[in-house]
């Protein structure tokens, strides 16, 4: 068994819509990649995780963030 962990950015949904609606210039331009993300962005990363392929990654904190935060 492997233990990981997905780090989301910004990401629209129905509950950060308003906040995406009133800020979208300003969250974008603080993201490398130029866009906000979506949830099926994140459902990406689970499905690649929940296969065969990555059995050994563990451990691993996954940003899901289009670049907003590099670390």
């Amino acid at each position: 068994m492997t233990g990981n962990a997905i780090c989301p950015g910004s990401v629209r949904t129905d509950l950060t819509n308003k906040l995406f609606d009133q800020r979208e210039k300003e969250i974008i331009d603080a993201i490398p990649l130029r866009r906000i993300g979506t949830p099926e962005d994140i459902a990406e990363v689970v499905a690649f995780l929940v296969t065969v392929s990555p059995n050994f990654i563990t451990g691993e904190v996954i940003d899901v963030d289009g670049g907003q935060y590099v670390n």
